[in-house]
């Protein structure tokens, strides 16, 4: 049974074990709390790498983010960051929603936090369907029908100036285009609307 974190967002999931091999019920389960909490939190799961994505993929086709860090050859789909004074956050890390600059952004996000500080290093989640519920009537049909542009500007500064690494963001930047998005998205299930 998901316990509520907020009146808006988030709910904990007690008694699931995500390092078992979970029964179809129980990803029935993990996708309503998903569908109705938007965030969806474990406590002390102690998986593995390979046990992470297999859970994953009970829900879809693993995506593989074109610039962050990962695992290489064996699990290009496994994003590892480890920020502290010689590593600070990316400019994304600020607030950001994954993936925007695809034409199809992925479904979800696993994030699994495996050494936390004492104090701070929260991630923070904003429910954009509570951000549009907010609006005044008047507001809710201006940006209704409404598109923006998702690049991958924020990505650019991670290329050097070298003709080689140029050439690189080139490429990048051919098969990422600019794509536009609905300001305001309709959930495919649910019905409700999001800022997006």
């Amino acid at each position: 049974t998901p316990k509520p974190l907020s009146p808006t967002i988030g709910a904990e999931l007690i008694g699931i074990d995500l390092g078992s091999d979970l029964s179809d019920g129980a990803i029935n389960e993990v996708r309503r709390a998903l569908l109705e909490y938007k965030v969806v939190f474990f406590r002390d799961q102690d998986i593995t790498s390979d046990q992470l994505m297999a859970f994953g993929r009970r829900f879809n086709e693993l995506t593989v983010h074109p610039f962050a860090p990962n695992e290489g050859k064996n699990a290009p789909e496994l994003i590892k960051f480890r920020n502290d004074e010689t590593t600070p956050p990316f400019g994304t890390d600020v607030w950001h929603s994954d993936e925007t600059f695809r034409a199809e952004p992925p479904m979800a996000t696993i994030l699994v936090a495996k050494e936390v500080p004492a104090v701070g290093g929260d991630t923070m989640f904003a429910s954009m369907t509570a951000a549009y519920e907010g609006l005044s009537d008047r507001m809710q049909q201006y940006i209704s029908g409404l598109y923006a542009i998702h690049d991958m500007k924020p990505f650019r500064p991670l290329f050097g100036k070298s003709p080689e690494e140029r050439r690189k963001l080139q490429d990048f930047e051919l098969k990422y285009p600019p794509v536009l998005h609905p300001v305001v998205r309709i959930h495919p299930v649910s019905g409700r609307k999001s800022l997006f």
